[in-house]
């Protein structure tokens, strides 16, 4: 069994080590261990070198490396190899408990025993040095494995060892997707002896020290002082129309605690309507290829799933984030061909496995239950076209009369394109309206006989 202990050096020189930390470094026999420090460019190194204990370094494998991804995990096989013959000691600066991607990559590692010394991580250490608090919470973010995602504005964001400019630069043209440009933030560097200022999110790529010591804080922005905004300002500002509490910080959004009249006296059902309005007009921007009122659009029927949310929150039914799981939980389910073992060679195999993983699901797999269970508010000749699609992939077939099945062949037989086609569709529907009867509503009852038609013959 490899036996790898990591020890957390702190931001400072020896008084930043753990007192355990300081007895197995300083005050132990070491002789037969293998100590290996992650960067040679820190004070504890150096003192330990003083004292002319040999250090096994990895500053190489940043050079060698193409990429962050690849210098950790060929720093990581390198460990274990050493862990191999002789027990190891690893030196990271700052802590390994918090935000240590080596930490995480060695915790992984199979057949390992891993003891963990802890040290004054990067939030306490900025906390300490700048004499702030980091308020209800904070998240670490190494610089070299910056995404986008893993920012939370809501909270203090620490990102550490900013080791040179084109990376500062490349993590401020994403900070500044989220916060505005002139946002004050912390810059903390220097080694051992920490020093600190406060400049703009947009001078973040124009200091003059990038190295291991050089860290960045973003300071949390309230819901309403963002640059964009998120999901969760539109749920809050839902809450606010609705006249009930918020529930994160609004800053100094001024509102009515009232609400709006009209919002707070919806109900799922005074508004359903506006669902339908709302993909129609979707649909029309894109038939347009109107990209800026799609945008507008689709933020329109968001709201509409963010107001029902709301609506069900006030009663306890549901919220919007179980809207949000179920959805993300049958995407997964439903796509084994991208999620599991399943393969999907082109679009028509990944229908099938989507149609197939949707039938497992089902309580009842008979035609007669999924028949039932299509939604009665569908357009007549979207239900029509739903119902031959079921029939079809159980082996059934409508049935008409001899002189309809032979208008049936006669359409058939004929070029169509979309324009005819629509013209063939209108003549059929004025025909029908001037005998008298309404399209949509004969249509409906004939799909309503084909339903019953098609249930009994699958009993």
């Amino acid at each position: 069994m490899k036996k790898i202990t990591i020890i957390g050096l702190g931001y400072r020189d020896s008084d930043g080590l753990s007192r355990e930390g300081y007895k197995l470094l300083f005050e132990s026999d070491n002789s037969d261990k293998c100590i290996i420090c992650r960067t040679k460019k820190h004070a504890v190194a150096e003192a330990l070198e003083d004292r002319g204990v040999s250090l096994d370094t990895l500053d190489r494998f940043y050079e060698e490396s193409e990429s962050f991804d690849d210098a950790y995990s060929a720093m990581g096989q390198y460990i274990l190899s050493k862990a191999q013959t002789s027990e190891v000691l690893l030196l990271v600066s700052g802590t390994p408990s918090f935000g240590d991607v080596l930490t995480q990559t060695l915790a992984q590692a199979e057949g390992v025993t891993l003891s963990i010394v802890g040290a004054e991580g990067i939030a306490e250490h900025v906390s300490r040095v700048a004499g702030i608090s980091l308020g209800d919470g904070y998240s670490v973010i190494p610089a070299h494995s910056f995404k986008k995602n893993r920012v939370n504005t809501h909270s203090s964001v620490c990102i550490t060892e900013v080791d040179n400019k084109f990376l500062a630069s490349e993590i401020k043209l994403a900070l500044m997707e989220m916060y505005p440009e002139d946002s004050e933030i912390l810059y903390f560097y220097g080694h051992p002896d920490t020093k600190f200022e406060k400049i703009s999110l947009f001078d973040m790529d124009r200091q003059k020290i990038y190295d291991f010591s050089a860290n960045f804080l973003i300071l949390p922005l309230d819901n309403f002082a963002k640059k964009l905004y998120d999901i969760t300002a539109l749920c809050e500002v839902m809450r606010i129309l609705r006249g009930r509490p918020v529930e994160s910080d609004v800053g100094s959004l001024k509102f009515d605690e009232m609400g709006c009249s009209w919002d707070r006296e919806q109900t799922h059902e005074s508004i359903r309507v506006n669902m339908i309005e709302e993909a129609y007009e979707v649909v029309e921007a894109i038939n347009n290829d109107d990209l800026d009122n799609l945008i507008e659009e689709l933020g329109d029927m968001l709201l509409q799933v963010v107001f029902h949310s709301q609506i069900a929150q006030e009663t306890g039914e549901f919220d919007f984030s179980d809207v949000v799981n179920g959805v993300v939980s049958k995407l997964i389910r439903r796509h084994p061909h991208v999620f599991g073992d399943t393969v999907a060679a082109d679009a028509d195999q990944a229908l099938a496995s989507w149609e197939e993983v949707k039938k497992q699901e089902k309580a009842n797999k008979s035609l007669s239950a999924s028949l039932l269970a299509l939604p009665k508010e569908l357009p007549p000749l979207t239900k029509a076209c739903k119902v031959l699609s079921k029939a079809q992939k159980h082996g059934l077939n409508v049935e008409y009369s001899n002189d309809h099945a032979s208008l049936k062949g006669f359409l058939e037989s004929c070029d169509v394109d979309e324009v005819t086609a629509g013209e063939l569709l209108f003549i059929f529907a004025n025909a029908i309206k001037e005998k008298g009867y309404d399209p949509d509503v004969a249509l409906l009852a004939y799909i309503d006989r084909l339903i019953e038609n098609f249930t009994d013959k699958s009993k």
